[in-house]
């Protein structure tokens, strides 16, 4: 944890070196917002009318689709050719009326890669990440705000453990696919807004449900659910593949003995850290970091509040011009009821706490539509 404190503590460093560096926004008697300026007047609607924001919707987005592709031709080291295809769709509408803000943001990527031996294209990455939070103006910087989350995922993960063979496909077991698992979320609390581009929400009490409406995933209890008890019987070979090849290669057959609990239930306290600025002139940076605490029985029967669920995402954009674009992400996870796979795929491979990052770099085209009323 000490890494993730020093994490921490150089995100928050940087996020108030960027807002003391800044533009401000300044909150009128009657709920409108005026631009600051460092070292200038707050403009007035007189001055700058287009520097007040007006009350109505404000909708827009960018969507991307990042291409990667690697071949190799009389290659003496040895190497797979391999093309991959990620497209990532980013949406908000948010509508703001007197002193309130009602801010709503969805995240929706989906990613595929086809590597040369395997016929099929297999998923690399999926994300729905969607979130509306209402908001009341208490004074300049601070909301009061109701938030509610939904994330999931798009189409199935399969397990595949066996060694590819070339023009072959696998039957892999389904271990995860939509609302398996869906984790939504709904709290209230106060949302602080000391610029225009950080918020910092804080929920004291915050409800947290995990469903998992697959009977296999929620047997295996991969998600924070308590799980059941799965069995292997016999194998699942390839489709289409000669009987000889299932003695080497094979999956296991995944069979269901006794069922684990579909649903958990979570309360307790929440905190959200969102920032969204440009660093230099075509240099964007995204995070957003969020703890919770449960303050309830966790799967193991423990009520350990202290110890955190964490998630964090870090996106930095680098813009070449109006339609192309290249982004780096990255992403943590951390939840203490939650076994990871250590060593994967090695001769010591075993499962225990872990922290799951997943890192992405991609160039490709882009488009921005809306961002206005």
């Amino acid at each position: 944890m000490q890494k993730f404190n020093l994490i921490l503590f150089v995100m928050l460093f940087l996020s108030f070196s960027l807002n003391a560096q800044g533009n401000g926004w300044k909150t009128n008697s009657d709920g409108t917002k005026q631009k600051v300026v460092e070292g200038k007047k707050a403009t007035t609607p007189e001055d700058d009318p287009a520097a007040v924001i007006p009350d109505g919707w404000k909708k827009g987005g960018e969507g991307i689709i990042n291409f990667s592709n690697t071949s190799f031709g009389d290659w003496t080291s040895g190497a797979l050719n391999s093309t991959a295809v990620t497209g990532n769709l980013a949406l908000f509408a948010d509508y703001k009326m007197g002193k309130w803000l009602w801010e709503n943001d969805g995240r929706f990527t989906m990613g595929f890669i086809s590597t040369e031996g395997v016929r099929d294209w297999r998923k690399a990455d999926d994300v729905i990440d969607i979130d509306s939070k209402l908001g009341y103006q208490i004074n300049d910087k601070l909301y009061w705000s109701t938030l509610a989350t939904f994330d999931s995922q798009f189409a199935p993960t399969r397990y595949y453990t066996a060694d590819t063979i070339a023009t072959y496909d696998y039957d892999a077991p389904v271990v995860s696919r939509f609302a398996a698992p869906a984790i939504f979320t709904l709290g209230t609390g106060f949302d602080y807004k000391p610029t225009d581009f950080i918020s910092i929400y804080f929920s004291p009490l915050t409800f947290k449900g995990i469903y998992v409406g697959d009977p296999l995933a929620a047997a295996f209890g991969t998600f924070g659910n308590v799980g059941g008890d799965v069995d292997t019987i016999g194998t699942l070979g390839m489709i289409n593949g000669p009987a000889d090849t299932l003695t080497n290669n094979r999956f296991k057959e995944f069979v269901v003995k006794e069922e684990g609990t579909a649903f958990k239930p979570e309360l307790g306290a929440k905190f959200i850290m969102g920032i969204k600025r440009d660093i230099i002139k075509n240099i964007s940076w995204t995070s957003n970091l969020e703890l919770f605490s449960n303050y309830l029985e966790n799967k193991f029967g423990d009520v350990k509040p202290q110890n955190l669920d964490v998630s964090w995402v870090n996106n930095f954009g680098f813009t070449v011009n109006r339609f192309i674009k290249a982004s780096f992400e990255t992403t943590l996870l951390y939840d203490d009821e939650i076994d990871v796979v250590k060593n994967r795929g090695k001769s010591d491979e075993y499962v225990g706490k872990g922290l799951q990052n997943k890192t992405f770099f991609g160039v490709g085209f882009t488009y921005k539509f809306g961002g206005g009323q």
